[in-house]
């Protein structure tokens, strides 16, 4: 039996309405994307949760764009291949020549910030330099200022709890604005339906529940759900998403 999912969230407020303009995602190449660092906003860096243990098993990542964003779209969509400690990323990426990967590696923010040392890891670029800890474990240090001091942790008093990034096979990137899919009210429907079945029912009734400008909702007080949410839908349900996905692509 397959056990698939997708994960739906709204991206940083940094990406545009019509284009991704962050690190994470990371678009290597026409084929690949790379995902990392994922911090608490998403997924909690929930290795277990995530693991490719069963064969049959498909997890898809959708990023919507910011709430400022109308109308609503998503600006990615991708299929997670490999999922990743940073040691393990490092050491495959580096095992490869692309020039495509040398250049994500050196890139200012690259999104590979972490380096493997023994015990532990150096933070190497500067995305997330005010909060790469959080990126690896959901502890606070006691020595987190010496942490951040000298850009090195180590796991002899911290557990590495968020250590997750992946490759993703890359289904549809918008880097330039070229690549968007509008949420429409079958998009919406399907959101909505995958509320009810989380127990997020509250967020489709109040205010005027779930719309094109507003997927996950209003609060009491009528502004929009943003980040720090993620909607995961499961099954048949992401069955029919890439089937409208696939509709609208083609």
């Amino acid at each position: 039996m397959s056990d698939n999912r997708l994960y739906l969230y709204i991206m940083g407020s940094k990406n545009k309405e019509d284009r991704i303009s962050t690190a994470v995602p990371y678009k290597i190449n026409e084929e690949e994307l790379f995902f990392g660092p994922c911090n608490e906003e998403f997924l909690g860096g929930d290795r277990e949760k995530l693991d490719l243990d069963n064969s049959n098993k498909e997890i898809y990542i959708a990023g919507i764009n910011p709430s400022y964003g109308k109308p609503r779209k998503f600006l990615f969509l991708g299929k997670i291949k490999t999922i990743f400690s940073f040691k393990t990323a490092w050491e495959h990426y580096q095992d490869r020549n692309d020039l495509d990967i040398k250049l994500m590696i050196k890139r200012k923010y690259s999104p590979l910030h972490l380096k493997p040392i023994p015990e532990g890891y150096k933070h190497r670029t500067k995305e997330h330099s005010g909060k790469w800890i959080e990126d690896i474990t959901s502890q606070k240090p006691s020595n987190e200022k010496e942490i951040y001091r000298n850009g090195i942790i180590t796991n002899k008093e911290t557990i590495f709890n968020r250590d997750c990034c992946f490759s993703m096979d890359n289904i549809f990137f918008s880097l330039k604005g070229d690549h968007v899919i509008k949420i429409d009210k079958q998009f919406i429907d399907l959101i909505k339906k995958g509320m009810k079945k989380t127990g997020n029912q509250k967020r489709i009734e109040t205010h005027i529940g779930s719309d094109e400008t507003a997927p996950f909702g209003y609060c009491e007080n009528g502004t929009r759900y943003g980040r720090g949410f993620t909607l995961i839908l499961k099954n048949n349900d992401v069955d029919k998403f890439l089937e409208l996905i696939d509709n609208k692509i083609n």
